[in-house]
């Protein structure tokens, strides 16, 4: 049985028939989350790892039809600000759990095109909607108060939306799970420099006579004088020499009586009891992010392990491209569909942006056993020859030369070729002649240009 109506709200919070706010499905505030992407230095990589690394997997917008490429690609090229930039700020949905970029669009002689794509501040903005639907989102500003922006005309994207229970369109965060995380390394760090201070600190030990009294002096080593007594002031000896030893934090020197001896106690502390629980926890951080230990962890021999595992590489490449698949599908569906329909109407297909895969190829070596099989070829035997187009090509891209568009262009330039090759068989005989005959000769038959003076 076919089935036409959607029965079960779009998103579950939204119950009412009146606008009301999508609650957040996170107990984190996105304030505490921009702190952590900003301030804590693993949380930080992970997040430019994830994001700069995705950015060199999108490939320029393509379509069947090179007149709509072609005006699409101009768009991005003449928009404010750069595409580039707004698709890395879109990418903050990673460590976020979702980002809202507003879309403006410029009508130019009846035309559209993208005008700015602005990523929205994260902590300003919240989804309002109705009966399951998101209808708008009210961003929060503190110079203009309120502002409600239409969800269509915006870019949304949430990260791991097929396990946002209700489809929350916040998404769920990758720093929401690195947090605790997060926290309890900053503790051990702190711990960490206390723990180090006393390492490279001995621990003194004041040796003196506990039963006799000394006068308790000022700075300025006068005696203080009980105001009801007249009396000095005395302590006990014992007191006064941890009160010596306890000043050594932050002078090098100290007085003490003769008598008196201090001895230095080195401490037996084992460092790798913190330094193997911070490597612990920075490895769950990282795996927080779908970032392996081995590409972006420290370890003894210094940061990162790439060349331990191919297979963790291949890892964060598998999550990169399901990441860029996302943005790049939001791209079409949400900034050039608009676009295209408005200015072509409706269309069979709307462009792709390409994701990249890794290319390991060796170009040198491709290209070396390219060669010999067109100079097998060349010698009669099976092979391709240079008047395949696509096999041409192949070669002129390993070679980082512009490809040929059409058998058209490649026959002028073969065309080209065999003239210049016939130039310069003719130059080659007609310098094996005599000066004073090759030049009646070339000026006779026009060829005086390959004169050349013996």
């Amino acid at each position: 049985m076919l089935s036409t109506e959607l029965l079960t709200p779009r998103v579950e919070a939204l119950v009412s028939s009146w606008l009301s706010y999508v609650p957040s499905n996170d107990p984190n505030s996105i304030a505490r989350y921009v702190d952590m992407v900003q301030d804590h230095p693993i949380v930080s990589n992970a997040t430019d790892l994830r994001i700069l690394y995705a950015l060199t997997v999108l490939r320029e917008y393509t379509h069947p039809d090179p007149k709509i490429q072609e005006e699409v690609r101009q768009g991005f090229v003449r928009m404010e600000g750069s595409f580039l930039m707004a698709v890395a700020e879109m990418n903050s949905f990673i460590p976020f759990g979702f980002a809202f970029s507003e879309r403006v669009d410029r009508i130019e002689k009846g035309k559209a095109a993208i005008d700015i794509i602005q990523l929205l501040d994260p902590r300003r903005y919240d989804f309002r909607g109705t009966m399951g639907s998101i209808v708008d989102v009210v961003y929060h500003s503190a110079a203009t108060g309120d502002i409600s922006i239409p969800y269509e005309s915006g870019i949304h994207l949430v990260n791991r939306q097929y396990l946002a229970i209700g489809r929350n369109p916040r998404g769920l965060a990758c720093c929401r799970p690195a947090l605790p995380y997060a926290e309890l390394h900053r503790i051990l760090m702190a711990a960490l420099a206390i723990a180090g201070q006393r390492q490279a600190t001995p621990i003194l030990v004041g040796k003196t006579d506990t039963s006799l009294n000394t006068p308790l002096l000022d700075s300025l080593g006068n005696p203080y004088v009980d105001p009801v007594t007249g009396q000095g002031v005395m302590i006990n000896q014992g007191v006064s020499m941890l009160r010596s030893l306890e000043k050594i934090k932050n002078s090098s020197v100290i007085a003490i009586d003769r008598l008196d001896d201090v001895v230095a106690i080195a401490q037996q502390a084992d460092p790798t009891f913190f330094t193997s629980i911070l490597h612990y926890l920075e490895g769950i951080m990282l795996m927080c992010f779908l970032v392996p230990r081995t590409i972006l962890g420290t370890a003894e021999n210094g940061t990162g392990d790439s060349n331990l595992n191919s297979g963790h590489r291949e890892t964060l490449r598998l999550v990169t491209r399901s990441q860029m698949s996302v943005v790049a599908e939001a791209l079409i569906e949400q900034v050039v569909r608009p676009i295209i329909t408005f200015n072509h109407g409706e269309q069979d297909s709307y462009g792709v942006f390409p994701i990249a895969d890794e290319d390991t190829t060796n170009g040198l070596e491709l290209l070396k056993i390219m060669g010999d099989i067109v100079g097998r070829t060349a010698n009669g035997l099976p092979g391709f020859s240079t008047s395949d187009l696509s096999f041409l090509n192949r070669m002129r891209e390993l070679s980082s030369i512009g490809q040929i568009n059409s058998e058209d262009e490649l026959e002028e330039l073969e065309a080209k070729k065999n003239e210049n090759l016939d130039t310069q068989q003719r130059s080659f005989f007609f310098k094996q002649i005599p000066l004073k005959q090759r030049t009646a000769i070339g000026n006779l038959n026009g060829l005086s240009q390959v004169n050349d003076t013996e």
